[in-house]
């Protein structure tokens, strides 16, 4: 069996089994994070998601009055305009401060309120992209697909299989540097809605995303499993937590995402796990088995 080539990320406090290296770190970089001390680890700056109310009262973010004005009910509203675009480099730029700057730095999509496409999201991305460039001409700037939020209005706009073939059409026509980092289960979810995930589901959302894999430069995974009172955590878990304990459907998420990248394009991988080590393991140890290889 073919190998696939996967580049750890470290995620938090947990630790990935003594065979493998994680090649940097995530950092927390959204609009309420003043200061970061990253080690001297490479580190991927995770920026603001717009799940929730930020404070947007710090120093540093009150120096943009774009950002924080663009908000609803306190959700920041991301890509507003070129306005913010610019704004949101110049956060950056003071946040990195005098650290080594990123490897990666992680953008997510706008709302659909404001942002009507993913034409106009590009559009004002480019003078993100163009300025911060000039800062660190080699950080790798990723996008991720987002589902799931408190935003009392809009729907992300790259939620589903179609946006992300739709956006990897527009960053190849611009010739943009942004990749997408694909989140699996927020894409899911984006996708069953109510119904139970299956394989023919699991196939059905992933086939259509083949013909773009060389814009997706890295994944991420998690597991959900239900607290005490019986509802559904997510982050927590492993991936057989995630699938009720069906291996066959484990197994066959697995065999689709090593069908999905048939090449030999290493990839980030993110494990954002919340609850312990030995639920990283073993969804380090699933990959393994499905014929990933850790580099």
């Amino acid at each position: 069996m073919k190998s696939r080539y996967l580049i750890p990320i470290k995620y938090g406090r947990k630790t990935y089994p003594n065979s493998i290296i994680p090649k940097a770190q995530e950092i927390a970089g959204h609009f309420d994070v003043a200061i970061i001390r990253p080690s001297n680890m490479p580190y991927s700056l995770h920026t603001e998601y717009s799940y929730g109310k930020r404070k947007l009262n710090s120093d540093l973010i009150k120096k943009f009055r774009h950002i924080t004005n663009s908000h609803k009910s306190g959700i920041p509203q991301l890509w507003f305009d070129k306005k913010w675009s610019r704004e949101f480099c110049g956060f950056i730029k003071v946040l990195v401060d005098d650290n080594i700057p990123p490897k990666i730095i992680e953008i997510h999509p706008p709302f659909s309120d404001y942002c009507k496409s993913l034409e106009l999201f590009v559009e004002n991305y480019k003078t993100f992209e163009n300025d911060i460039l000039e800062v660190f001409p080699k950080t790798e700037i990723f996008i991720e697909n987002r589902t799931g939020t408190r935003y009392p209005i809009g729907k992300f706009l790259l939620s589903s299989n179609r946006d992300i073939v739709k956006l990897s059409e527009l960053i190849s026509i611009s010739n943009l540097k942004l990749r997408v980092v694909l989140d699996f289960p927020q894409l899911f979810t984006e996708h069953v809605a109510s119904r139970p995930l299956s394989k023919v589901l699991i196939k059905d959302i992933l086939n259509p995303i083949k013909d773009c894999k060389d814009f997706i430069a890295g994944i991420h995974v998690w597991g959900k499993r239900r607290n005490k009172n019986g509802r559904l955590v997510a982050h927590q878990g492993d991936l057989n937590a995630y699938f009720n304990n069906d291996m066959d459907l484990k197994t066959a998420f697995l065999t689709e995402i090593y069908n999905l990248f048939d090449d030999t394009k290493p990839r980030y991988f993110v494990p954002e796990v919340n609850s312990t080590n030995e639920d990283l393991n073993s969804i380090v140890y699933d990959f393994q088995t499905a014929g990933f290889e850790f580099i």
